[in-house]
């Protein structure tokens, strides 16, 4: 037997499992601090908020619980189910991201009827949901419509982590790319693996909460508007193809210049996590 191959194996293994109870107490104590914080200042927040004339949408107060989740590709099967798929020119990167080139494009009637950005929604795309659940893709069943981008020409779906919440960062995503006609003729898949439950549900912050941790930072600008708010999931522990993933809310915030950015705060302990401004679809 391989006795260093095992040992090593140990180590690994042992070091996720650590780096993991550590996540989850640095998460778990930062969650108390948090609410008791909220519980003293909140109401004066919100008269700040007023005061600086924030427009918000409709959010809740309420808080929820979800669990961590964890997801590891099998890069070599997933290599080998790429080269299977067929009327398209197909290539998959080091990391797993595949790229393909349709030789028929997709037509998107529905793209001709000069629908508002916000409103668009899975249904308007029947076309491009029937290819995705169609075996001319990888594991199409397990993404889920999440937004369409007219300024990239880009309809991007995510892979469901959990309860219908979906993958966020990257490593599970299904974006569609249009040509000038308004056709599919191309698109980019990552895969995360099939996804398993962590642990118990942990304990979230409110969707108010994350706006208010945002304010307080001054992540917020003065007559900008949050035009939405969303839970979903983004890596917080990565070793070669697993990841660890944990709730995260994500917020979009209009300029006055109509630029929409995108924030990110911790579900469980409210941290703000690398703000990203992107045009992206709301």
């Amino acid at each position: 037997m391989d006795f260093r191959r095992i040992q090593y194996i140990l180590i690994v293994a042992f070091l996720i499992l650590d780096l993991f109870l550590l996540n989850i107490f640095v998460g778990k104590n930062s969650v108390y601090f948090l609410n008791d914080y909220n519980r003293s200042t909140a109401p004066s927040v919100q008269k700040e908020m007023n005061l600086e004339e924030l427009t918000e949408t409709s959010v809740s107060d309420e808080t929820g619980e979800l669990p961590f989740v964890a997801g590891q590709l099998d890069l070599e099967a997933w290599q080998e189910e790429a080269e299977k798929l067929t009327d398209q020119e197909v290539t998959v990167d080091s990391k797993g991201r595949l790229f393909s080139k349709l030789d028929r494009p997709i037509p998107v009637a529905s793209l001709q009827k000069g629908t508002a950005e916000d409103a668009w929604s899975v249904s308007d795309f029947k076309e491009v949901n029937d290819f995705k659940d169609s075996s001319q893709l990888l594991n199409g069943k397990d993404y889920q419509f999440a937004y369409y981008n007219p300024r990239k020409s880009t309809i991007t779906y995510y892979q469901e982590a959990y309860d219908g919440h979906g993958i966020i960062d990257g490593t599970g995503d299904l974006i569609f790319h249009l040509n000038d006609k308004q056709e599919v003729d191309a698109y980019e898949q990552s895969y995360a693996g099939e996804t398993q439950v962590q642990g118990e549900d942990r304990p979230l912050i409110s969707e108010k909460q994350a706006i208010e941790n945002l304010y307080l930072n001054d992540e917020i600008p003065n007559k900008a508007t949050v035009v939405k708010v969303k839970i979903g999931y983004r890596t917080s522990l990565a070793l070669d193809q697993l990841h660890m993933y944990k709730p995260i809310w994500t917020i979009y915030i209009r300029h006055s210049d109509d630029e929409i950015e995108t924030e990110y705060v911790d579900g469980i302990n409210g941290t703000i996590i690398q703000p990203q401004t992107t045009n992206t679809g709301t």
